[in-house]
């Protein structure tokens, strides 16, 4: 009796264990995983519905599996200024809901892009981005269409947080943009911008990259761009191409201050002719250099009348006075360092130096070794930046010192500088090739077209050629990849201009080859570029060098 109870105890276990087994809920295992995103079902209010109430209180949209509002991006609801929330959030629904929060505005064309904001609950796939939900409280959809391309100032990709957006032309004051409420709001994508279903009204564009994620454009930090002129899309609906950069501030009062022994900075930066007149010195013995936001101005203290304490006035064309109280500083020994230079031998040798140079005296720059066939040596200032010179040889087959005597840089401040050597190593020609750009189709204006280095962010240009060029030819190149660029000098003022927002004047134009160029030992590479068309793609020849 006890063995048939023990049997019957072991048999009932056995079964327990494979109901609960059974019973187990789990996820399958095996099978392809699901790369579907969520297909919508149905909605409370038909998509492109017209004369919708304006005391809407809610939309549903309906799916065919649980979703959630956890995707890489929000939804974007415009007009702007609607008082919309989605439902539910941190949860997983068959459903989203649309929730309005006050009345909507009569005959207004209203759109909801949900982009990639709804997604699976399990796999995360995103709905189909090209959805977009429109509705109207008037008796028609606005119809009209605005898009555009942008180009980030020396970067081939713009920043990931670039939005575009339009605001009414009427009242829009760059004084209270901060404060102003965009109508519309486009995301940027391979560059370009695109807006719909838009109302008949005259509007201004801005377009800016939001690196503090506020929500609004800091000219003064962030790169933008601003359509100069109010924009009627019954004559225009796909604009040229907006070069996003920092800008002028012409807008804004400037500021002097004194930087060091005998310099003086001015910000926002203004061209040396506006300046008429400086308390204590002499324009002539000035010596200007300037950046995209600053004027510097290096005068010698020993030359001027100023006392210390007492104001420097700056009088400019612009009626302003600008002043700053002059300190006597003493100017430290002239003294000067090699840059890095990654366009070696190309662009020769970089120097930086603690002042600006007034004059180089190349007589006095002499080779430590006297043989035959010395190359030629070559110097020249930075004209914007006159604490910089470059020196390059005509030649870099043999290794070679050259010898800076102590008077061969003459600064602002006078006196000697301090002797060095600067060591030209060999370059076998055998390892550099050759590019040669022939231009086709060249604006009318004045261009530099400039060689840099194929990460162009940040970096100098190699060299940089001015005019209206055909052509333009660079030797002695290092094998690696290389990027063109062409800026227009629209105004023929001989400075590439950024835009002035308060002047109403975009950035001059820019133009970068889409592709890099790769220079390789012994290669010649031919490339034709038709500049009529920014995005046209260049061809490119290539053919081996004659050895030498």
């Amino acid at each position: 009796m006890s063995n048939m109870k023990t049997i019957f105890q072991i048999s009932l276990a056995i079964l327990l264990f494979f109901v609960v087994s059974c019973a187990k809920v789990s996820t399958p295992t095996g099978g392809e995983i699901d790369k579907t995103g969520p297909r919508l079902l149905q909605m409370s209010l038909e998509n492109f519905s017209t004369q919708v109430q304006t005391d809407l209180k809610l939309i549903t949209f309906d799916f065919d599996e649980f979703v959630s509002l956890g995707g890489k991006e929000s939804p974007v609801v415009t007009p702007n200024g609607a008082s919309i929330s989605f439902s539910p959030k941190g949860m997983a629904r068959k459903y989203v809901e649309v929730k309005f929060g006050k009345p909507l505005l009569e005959n207004t064309t209203y759109t909801i892009n949900f982009g990639k904001s709804i997604v699976d609950n399990n796999e995360k796939n995103p709905m189909d981005s090209t959805f977009i939900f429109v509705f109207s409280t008037g008796k028609s959809l606005d119809s009209l269409k605005l898009s555009g391309t942008v180009s980030s100032l020396l970067d081939k990709e713009p920043s990931k947080n670039l939005k575009a957006h339009l605001y009414k032309a009427e009242g829009f004051n760059l004084d209270s943009l901060q404060k102003n409420t965009p109508m519309y709001v486009s995301e940027i994508k391979e560059n370009t911008y695109q807006f719909q279903y838009l109302s008949n009204l005259p509007y201004k564009l801005v377009v800016f990259e939001d690196q503090n994620q506020n929500a609004s454009p800091d000219l003064d930090q962030e790169k933008f761009a601003i359509y100069p002129n109010p924009i009627d899309l019954n004559l225009n609906n796909q604009l040229e191409t907006l070069v996003l950069s920092k800008g002028k501030t012409s807008g804004k009062k400037a500021v002097l201050a004194q930087t060091g022994a005998g310099v003086l900075s001015i910000k926002p930066g203004i061209k040396p002719e506006e300046i008429k007149s400086i308390s204590g010195l002499e324009k002539e013995n000035l010596t200007f250099g300037y950046t995209l936001d600053s004027l510097s101005v290096w005068f010698n203290p020993k030359n001027s009348s100023l006392k210390p304490g007492e104001n420097i006035e700056i009088l400019t064309s612009l009626s302003d006075t600008l002043k700053v109280k002059y300190q006597n500083l003493a100017p430290k020994p002239l003294s000067c360092k090699e840059e890095s230079n990654p366009g070696f031998p190309l662009s020769g040798f970089t120097y930086s130096c603690n002042a600006p140079l007034i004059n180089i005296r190349e007589d006095s720059i002499k080779f430590e070794n006297k043989t035959e066939d010395l190359p030629q040596i070559k110097t020249r200032i930075n004209p914007q930046n006159p604490t910089q010179f470059f020196v390059e040889l005509s030649s870099y087959t043999k290794a070679q010192t050259l010898v800076f005597g102590k008077n061969a840089l003459e600064s602002v401040f006078g006196g000697e500088s301090a002797g060095f050597k600067l060591n030209a190593p060999q370059i076998n020609p055998n390892s550099l090739g050759q590019l040669q750009v022939s231009l086709t189709n060249t604006p009318d204006s004045p261009f530099w077209i400039e060689l840099y280095p194929e990460n162009i962010t940040n970096s100098r240009a190699l060299q940089s050629n001015y005019g209206k060029l055909k052509e333009v030819s660079y030797k002695d190149l290092k094998p690696g990849k290389y990027t063109l660029i062409v800026k227009i000098d629209q105004n023929q003022n001989g400075v590439w201009d950024l835009q002035d927002p308060y002047l109403n004047t975009p950035t001059e134009p820019v133009i970068v080859l889409p592709k890099t160029l790769e220079v390789r030992a012994l290669w010649e590479i031919k490339e034709i570029w038709d500049l009529s068309v920014e995005k046209q793609k260049p061809t490119e020849k290539k053919g081996n060098l004659p050895s030498s």
